[in-house]
């Protein structure tokens, strides 16, 4: 499970900066290259804040009404 998170994060960082790379290479522009590898990476960030926003508040099921998200239901003392 670990070499999963560790291969994640590897390509996670590396591909984009292998982009880059390749941009820089056939651009020649370097500055242009960095700012629009940093805004595709501000933009992939704010895709995940919101999609991990969505799917924390979408996630929380309330179990007041004596019912499990399964279906069954939950005895309480009185």
């Amino acid at each position: 499970m670990l070499s999963v998170l560790f291969t994640v994060s590897y390509l996670g960082l590396g591909i984009p900066a292998i982009a880059a790379g390749v941009a820089v290479v056939k651009s020649g522009n370097l500055v242009a290259t960095s700012s629009v590898y940093g805004m595709v990476v501000i933009v992939l960030t704010a895709f995940a804040t919101v999609n991990l926003t969505h799917l924390r508040a979408g996630g929380r099921r309330s179990t007041e009404g004596g019912s499990m998200p399964d279906g069954r239901t939950i005895d309480r003392p009185v």
